[in-house]
């Protein structure tokens, strides 16, 4: 049986600790220990709904303590789950016979107690979280990833900070740490910082909920996460770009960062010379190379990793980029030298080599989005798109750039940190969810936002009923992909009557529409109303000019249907040659449009044969 604190199994982290014992509850109320950085802790009695649930984790990395009597049961059979990041096995004997954990290279070691493990752990999650930075490359093709990622620091780093959006983070992240009861302290401490005795910089080097949060947010571009936690974001970015503005520090300086990546992942990056890399995160560099560099060989040994060594030099003549030596600022107020540079970092690579026999070295130069290559690629980007300044308009850009996906994301959160009595806004996320639903197929949720809109629309009575016209038209749609025939004909007929009786009906929107309700009829086989409207619809408004050459080819094409199912051969073929020619006069020689209809007109004329 399961026993889990926090219900919502890690959803704001990257980590899990998952627990197996036969005596189940032994170790709960050590759990504690390990909740400052892991909030999922998860506590089993059987390897076999241990291995159920690892097989369920997608997005985070898993750490497990094994007790010594079912460590042979499990073991080989959690090997080779790439989920699994490490395993521990605790165990009361110290004459245990350890010899056979070297054949499992995720076993990092056998304990006789908790406290070793806990700093075991606590020293492989701090290189997880490196392992797990999200990575974008810029080569002479544009990168749609690398782009993303500036759009979204170019928010993130400019959101304005006030109350109202600390509370809402404290409220997110009481929810989210309820269970955890040394966050909760934490939270309380950041909610009462009245008098700011923590600066930004202390407050994500502490290694608590802001920066297990923020990491998750960065790595899956989390936008719940990150609408909580932007104005923070953008504190931090200021007060590293104030004290680098101040600093004095040398011109030159070189860095060190180690980072293991998935095999397929490092050959997916396909890394080139010169190529630009940025590291969706905020840096957390070394300039003490040997230690760099031992974390990087401790992934050596893992098949199924890459191992990387970033050696970063830094001349501040050619970048602008905010960093900060940290030395007495964070939250330790240690020396051990780190640097930690601002969001989304960019570099230049200058050298990629074997530096051991599984590991490689790559050089760095720190640049930033002036560079004149950089500008090249993305200026025209930013020319034809405008200017992404919200999560509003970045949602927007997704729709335009066909990231469909993302842009549900972008405006299910939205939606959800929008207050319904902005009823504009709301109107226009249930606009754009609906039509980024409907081209992921989703055409229950793709109805359920137009409608959502027109609700909202009809309520605010905009005196420009085309709007209103256009969503009866799309629900229409909607309802004719669920075979929703006579509902759909309802809405065509809703959405005509706008235009109908528009100042200036266009002609072209009253035939179209008065062919989608003549499908309608002739889906349900109603072939005489289908027949008077298809009629109707050839015949444009006196107001206006004639309908398009597709639309008179298609309502033609199924005239031919309908003359064919009443029995009248001579009039069928009559109409499906003039969709022919209409067609052909369209679309030239573009033989796969005209085959539609150079099908149904042989098959017609083969039929009266």
């Amino acid at each position: 049986m399961a026993h889990t604190i926090d219900t919502k199994r890690n959803s704001v982290e990257n980590f899990i600790l998952v627990w197996l014992d036969p005596n189940g509850t032994e170790h709960r109320q050590s759990s504690h220990l390990f909740q400052s950085y892991i909030n999922t802790i998860k506590f089993y009695s059987s390897s076999k709904e241990l291995l159920q649930f690892v097989e369920e984790i997608h997005d985070e990395e898993v750490f497990v303590i094994i007790s010594e009597a079912l460590v042979k049961d499990i073991v080989a059979r959690l090997e080779p789950h790439k989920q699994i990041y490490s395993i521990y096995i605790l165990c009361n004997d110290r004459h245990y016979q350890a010899d056979w954990t070297k054949d499992f290279r995720k076993i990092q070691g056998v304990y006789a107690d908790l406290r070793p493990i806990h700093d075991a752990i606590r020293r492989d999650v701090r290189q997880a979280t490196n392992d797990l930075t999200s990575i974008a490359i810029l080569s002479n093709n544009h990168s749609t990833t690398f782009f993303n990622s500036l759009l979204l620091s170019e928010i993130l780093l400019h959101y304005l900070s006030d109350e109202q959006k600390k509370r809402s983070l404290i409220e997110f992240a009481r929810d989210h740490y309820r269970d955890n009861p040394n966050e909760l302290i934490i939270i309380d401490l950041f909610e009462n910082n009245v008098s700011k005795q923590l600066s930004p910089i202390e407050w994500y080097t502490r290694e608590c909920f802001l920066s297990s949060m923020i990491h998750r947010a960065l790595r899956l571009a989390d936008i719940d996460i990150l609408y909580q936690t932007a104005f923070f974001i953008s504190d931090l970015h200021k007060q590293i770009s104030d004290l680098y503005a101040q600093s004095t520090d040398p011109q030159t300086l070189s860095v060190y960062y180690s980072q293991a990546l998935p095999n397929d992942r490092f050959q997916y990056l396909n890394m080139q010379i010169n190529d630009f890399i940025s590291f969706n995160t905020f840096l957390r560099t070394t300039i003490d190379r040997e230690i760099s560099l031992s974390f990087a060989r401790q992934s050596a040994n893992n098949t199924n990793l890459t191992s990387i060594f970033f050696q970063i030099d830094i001349d501040r003549a050619n970048s602008s980029f905010p960093f900060v030596s940290l030395d007495q600022l964070d939250y330790f107020h240690d020396t051990d030298r780190h640097i930690l540079f601002s969001l989304n970092p960019i570099f230049q690579i200058k050298l990629i080599e074997r530096f051991e026999d599984k590991l490689w070295r790559i050089n760095l130069i720190l640049v930033d989005d002036k560079h004149e290559q950089i500008k090249n690629i993305i200026d025209p980007i930013r020319h034809k798109h405008g200017r992404i300044q919200d999560f509003f308009t970045l949602g927007r850009y997704m729709i335009e750039t066909t990231q469909f996906d993302k842009a549900k994301k972008i405006f299910e959160s939205l939606l959800k940190n929008t207050h319904e009595k902005d009823s504009k806004q709301c109107a226009d996320i249930h606009r754009y969810l609906a039509y980024a639903y409907e081209k992921c197929q989703d055409h229950s949720r793709a109805l359920y936002h137009y409608k959502s809109h027109l609700d909202i629309e009809l309520q605010l009575k905009p005196e420009n009923q085309s709007l209103i016209a256009s969503i009866h038209s799309h629900i229409g749609t909607i309802e004719k992909e669920q075979g929703n025939y006579d509902q759909a004909r309802h809405a065509f007929i809703s959405a005509l009557k706008i235009v109908v009786q528009s100042e200036k009906p266009d002609s072209n929107m009253v035939s179209l529409l008065m062919y989608y309700i003549g499908q309608m009829y002739l889906l349900k086989q109603d072939y005489p109303n289908a027949l008077e409207t298809f009629q109707k619809a050839l015949k444009p408004s006196p107001k206006s000019d004639s309908i398009r050459r597709t639309t008179r080819a298609d309502i033609y094409r199924d005239l031919s249907i309908v003359f064919d199912s009443l029995g009248h051969n001579n009039e069928a073929i009559e109409h499906a040659l003039e969709a022919l020619t209409i067609a052909k006069q369209k679309y030239g020689e573009n033989r796969e449009r005209i085959k539609i209809y150079q099908d149904q007109y042989d098959q017609l004329t083969n039929k009266k044969q």
